[in-house]
């Protein structure tokens, strides 16, 4: 996933006027996004209701997300911090 950078710092500065549209899980072209905002945290995984689970990437200033590819419908899932 990629995110501009100017968002995410909004974000992480308290600025950013649409949270949701950054964070939380939509589908897009390539599958499930998945992005959350934890700043403490050192690794963050998804766990998703099927059970597969998938690794997400720091992308900046606390925000982690992960594509989940090939996705056609949205699931139930956890964060693992």
């Amino acid at each position: 996933p990629s995110t501009p950078e100017g968002a995410i710092r909004a974000l992480a500065d308290g600025r950013h006027q649409q949270p949701p549209d950054l964070l939380g899980h939509r589908l897009e072209a390539d599958g499930l996004l998945v992005r959350t905002y934890k700043p403490f945290a050192s690794s963050v995984a998804v766990r998703f209701q099927d059970g597969e689970r998938i690794e997400l990437l720091h992308e900046s200033d606390g925000v982690w997300g992960g594509m989940r590819v090939g996705a056609t419908q949205t699931q139930d899932y956890r964060l693992l911090v």
